[in-house]
């Protein structure tokens, strides 16, 4: 959303109707900043993105594995988490959903296990110990809530990072980390992720309760029916 040097001419013209919107429900502030910078003056408030979290299957230990959970293309970079884990060699990788990049190649300790069901999704994520998102261009990435509500210590890039708490089971890393190409960053990614394939086994409980607590549908729901209100009494 915020890097317009990246935007192809179907998101410019999608984009645009935005501003004939009277109402606008952002996912984050950093989204509803970024659009009244812009431009637009109708009415706009942020709603956290949500999740069922009863829905999410948790069990209390993971396999020492981390998962990679989503629509693999470019922007997303997995060909280059692919790579540089694969080098590396010390942790294990599945990246699961549809394969829209040509150049993601599979390694010895990096694979693609094709596309989950959402039902799969839910049953089968708490397997895993750690989620990894490093994408260069997310807004609030709802596969980051179904990780926590399955118990997952997370690492993502600042573009998947929206709404999120400085906590000890989520690391945020630099959008570029992946495109770097010093030594130095090329370790920082494989460490960071067994870091927290490490302390999963100590934070399951609590990274549950985070999202619980946070993002559960039950919670923001009222903040949900506050903004419709707010909307209704201003076109009333």
């Amino acid at each position: 959303m915020f890097k317009t040097d990246k935007w192809n001419e179907e998101f410019r013209e999608a984009y645009q109707h935005y501003f004939n919107a009277p109402g606008i429900i952002a996912l984050s502030h950093l989204t509803k900043d970024f659009l009244l910078n812009a431009g637009y003056s109708g009415y706009i408030a942020v709603q956290v993105n949500g999740i069922d979290t009863q829905k999410v299957n948790f069990q209390p230990k993971g396999n020492n594995k981390a998962i990679c959970l989503g629509w693999i293309q470019p922007r997303k970079q997995q060909k280059l988490l692919a790579k540089i884990i694969d080098v590396d060699g010390k942790i294990a990788i599945d990246f699961v959903g549809p394969l829209d990049d040509l150049d993601f190649v599979e390694g010895t300790t990096t694979k693609h296990l094709g596309v989950w069901s959402l039902e799969q999704v839910y049953s089968r994520l708490t397997d895993y110990s750690c989620l990894v998102l490093i994408s260069e261009g997310e807004v609030a990435p709802l596969v980051v809530l179904e990780a926590m509500a399955a118990g997952l210590c997370i690492v993502v890039s600042e573009s998947a990072s929206a709404n999120l708490h400085h906590q000890e089971f989520i690391t945020i890393l630099p959008d570029n980390i992946l495109t770097d190409t010093t030594p130095e960053a090329h370790k920082i990614v494989p460490d960071t992720i067994s870091e927290m394939i490490d302390k999963n086994q100590y934070y399951r409980p609590q990274i549950l309760e985070y999202v619980r607590e946070n993002f559960d549908c039950s919670r923001i729901i009222y903040h949900y029916n506050d903004i419709m209100h707010d909307f209704m009494n201003l076109h009333s």
